[in-house]
């Protein structure tokens, strides 16, 4: 291939200019550099006392400043130590283990609640930094909470409890910021599971109504999003998503009307409210009305892009529509946006085999039950992939998975007849 002369001309140029520039950088670090060195020596042997002195202490100081600022401004609920009897310590529960039970039963309460909402930070007291002034004795932990009560900061709460037996019978009792929040008398787990409804309920009280609404008691968390509305100003949070839960619950219940209202009262509080634009386009899919949902998901996803939820169900009304690539290409997302949401591995799974891309396939409803070892939908369709393939025996597995959970699925039943597996019922 021949080489223009003009091109040849201009990159020998540039080399020359490029060895130019890197012999002049040679020529500058060999005439300046000795000298440069020479002024940081004299620096730092004229100011050796400030550096290796003060520095520290400087250093010091910033980082008590942002002890104190994040001890006073942080939105953080703090667990102490909860008290428990000797008894229960010689069964190795102490103090430290009962607040750490404690934490659990919290913890474990807003994850089986399932929200995308913005959840609270919980903490030991052992997991804050805290510092002693050797001279004087004075904990800075000590000295934020003086500081808390002085400004009167609401933003870092206190949660303080015990353990006490009255008449054999242990009763666990917590405060939050010094007011009694819980009482109740049983095993210690059972109260902590209790307890941390009782708490959540003063700190965010939105997770305890999705709580019940996730363990399928639906009136009882329409009556606890009812009282979080009632309870506070329209701007919290708390009632916004008091209002997203109610028109969740309301379509479930095929109550269109109470749904669509709700989430347009949310819309009118908040325009970005992405939930109520998924809970519309909800409706709509339920009512038949695929372009309406449709640009419902995609409102949604224009508030919140990474909204796993929003692309999932975006995902399904256009697989509904007929609009099979675009639809897969929402699955993904949704599986970049949350890497523990088994749904969309699913859905992608199911529209991979249906374009008999069978390994493929197979590979999402693994992904999907590493997630969520009990979707049925994820087990029975696995069946169907496998059994595509002509593996017999793993097919019939996840069958019997699926009729373990959902003992009438009528497809793996058919599944497991065509099979030859006898009584499948009863696998």
């Amino acid at each position: 291939m021949s080489v223009d002369p003009a091109d040849q001309l201009i990159r020998t140029n540039f080399k020359s200019e490029a060895a130019g520039g890197q012999l002049s950088i040679a020529v500058w670090l060999r005439d300046s550099g000795l000298t440069l060195l020479r002024r940081a020596t004299r620096f730092t042997s004229n100011h050796f006392y400030n550096v290796f002195t003060k520095g520290p202490l400087l250093v010091a100081v910033v980082l008590v400043g942002i002890i104190l600022i994040r001890g006073l401004f942080a939105h953080v609920v703090v667990i102490q130590s909860i008290s428990v009897p000797k008894m229960m310590i010689e069964d190795g529960y102490t103090p430290d283990v009962a607040s750490g039970r404690l934490r659990d039963a919290i913890a474990a309460l807003i994850k089986g609640a399932n929200s995308h909402m913005s959840s609270p930070e919980i903490a030991l007291h052992g997991d804050l930094p805290d510092v002693v002034v050797p001279s004087v004795g004075i904990s800075l932990d000590a000295v934020t909470s003086a500081l808390r009560t002085l400004l009167r900061s609401t933003r870092s709460k206190a949660i303080t409890g015990e353990f006490t037996t009255v008449d054999n019978q242990l009763w666990l009792r917590l405060r939050l910021d010094g007011r009694e929040v819980y009482e109740g008398a049983g095993k210690p787990d059972d109260l902590f599971q209790a307890a941390a409804q009782a708490v959540i309920w003063e700190i965010q009280p939105y997770y305890v109504a999705a709580f019940l609404k996730s363990t399928h008691h639906p009136t009882q968390a329409l009556e606890k999003a009812n009282k979080i509305i009632d309870r506070f100003p329209v701007t919290n949070e708390n009632v916004v998503w008091a209002y997203v839960l109610k028109a969740s619950i309301f379509r479930e219940m095929k109550k269109y009307a109470e749904s669509k209202d709700a989430s347009n009262t949310i819309l009118r509080i908040n325009p970005k409210a992405a939930g109520a634009h998924i809970n519309l386009g909800n409706v709509l899919v339920d009512e038949g009305n695929l372009p309406q949902a449709i640009d419902q998901f995609r409102k949604a996803i224009d508030i919140e892009p990474r909204y796993a939820l929003a692309h999932h169900n975006l995902g399904v009304a256009l697989d509904m529509q007929g609009n099979r690539d675009d639809a897969m290409y929402q699955y993904s997302e949704a599986i970049r946006d949350d890497s523990d949401y088994a749904d969309p591995h699913v859905r992608l799974g199911f529209d991979l085999a249906r374009q008999r891309q069978f390994t493929d396939a197979i590979r999402e409803y693994r992904a999907a039950l590493a997630i969520d070892p009990d979707n049925v939908l994820a087990h029975k369709e696995l069946g169907v992939a496998l059994n595509a393939t002509g593996e017999k025996e793993q097919a019939i597995e996840q069958f019997q998975a699926t009729l373990r959970i959902n003992p009438n699925d009528q497809t793996a039943l058919k599944y497991l007849n065509q099979l030859g597996v006898q009584d499948a019922s009863a696998m």
